[in-house]
């Protein structure tokens, strides 16, 4: 293959230095270009290598990245978080029909292969690959340090259950977006799901952390949950379309009793980093 045949397609795909994606650069100065999240994305990758799964090919996680977003030089970005019916899945693959075609038949396959590939999320690399991708806009939009409202002001919730699907099956990944989740609400750049003002003391956050920190008020302040839910109107806020009141109720089994921090399993100081289902077994269990 003359390697000037490769012109046309290599210049095609100058065009993404041009194209815009939705996130901020993490100073908040400019819209990031697609070709700087695809580099930045790379480097996230090198640099979260000694986390990636067991078994994994880095050198085609690598290939996968660099090949990932470019058929957005025809198609364009696709906000995370649009509702486009599987218009953009259209989009991209006459997209990558067109770039492709600028391609000599004797090196097209390669490229091909690699774009399915990362569309069909089948592989572990591909997979892990849109994990990253994923997280990418999260670190430079609310990471500590930074306030950068990235995208129009976002519930916790809807940023959470959008990326769980991507992020979950790689724990070191999934705990590190729901810390950026706490931080981005923690910089106001993101909406929480809940406000508990409880006795003078604000807690807010995600459902999850806030029914948490419920748990460690409940028992750091004598506060029964039936105290709690019978005056949820004037201590509890509700900022979400979900009703506080139901967030309580998750943990609301048979009769509400005042429980104290010696009463309640392990260490208080440690009660954030218990899951919700564990809460939910130590309220049945104080409550029996």
């Amino acid at each position: 293959m003359n390697p000037f045949d490769t012109l046309p397609f290599f210049l095609a795909t100058d065009g993404l230095k041009r194209e815009q994606r939705t996130t901020l650069l993490a100073d908040g100065s400019r819209q990031e270009s697609v070709a700087e999240h695809c580099w930045h994305l790379s480097l996230l990758a090198l640099v979260l290598e000694s986390h990636a799964p067991h078994g994994i090919d880095l050198v085609h996680v690598r290939d996968l990245i660099t090949i990932h977003d470019l058929v957005e030089v025809y198609a364009g970005d696709t906000w995370f978080y649009a509702d486009d019916n599987g218009e953009a899945a259209v989009s991209e693959a006459a997209a990558a029909q067109t770039l492709l075609a600028l391609l000599p038949e004797v090196g097209r396959e390669r490229f091909r292969t690699l774009i399915e590939e990362f569309l069909a999320l089948e592989t572990l690399e591909s997979r892990y690959v849109r994990a990253l991708d994923v997280l990418h806009p999260m670190v430079l939009s609310y990471a500590p340090g930074h306030a950068v409202a990235a995208t129009p002001l976002l519930r916790a919730s809807m940023v959470r259950d959008r990326k769980r699907p991507h992020l979950e099956p790689f724990p070191v990944l999934w705990n590190f977006a729901q810390r950026l989740i706490e931080s981005g609400i923690q910089l106001g750049v993101l909406d929480p799901d809940y406000v508990i003002v409880l006795r003078g003391t604000r807690a807010h956050g995600t459902k999850d952390s806030v029914l948490q920190k419920l748990c460690l008020l409940k028992s750091s302040n004598q506060v029964s949950l039936r105290e709690v839910i019978a005056d949820k109107q004037q201590r509890l806020l509700r900022l979400s379309r979900q009703s506080v009141g139901e967030a309580v109720s998750e943990i609301q089994v048979g009769t509400m009793t005042t429980a104290s921090a010696k009463t309640l399993p392990g260490d208080p100081g440690q009660i954030d980093m218990i899951g919700r289902d564990r809460l939910h077994h130590q309220a049945k269990a104080l409550n029996n």
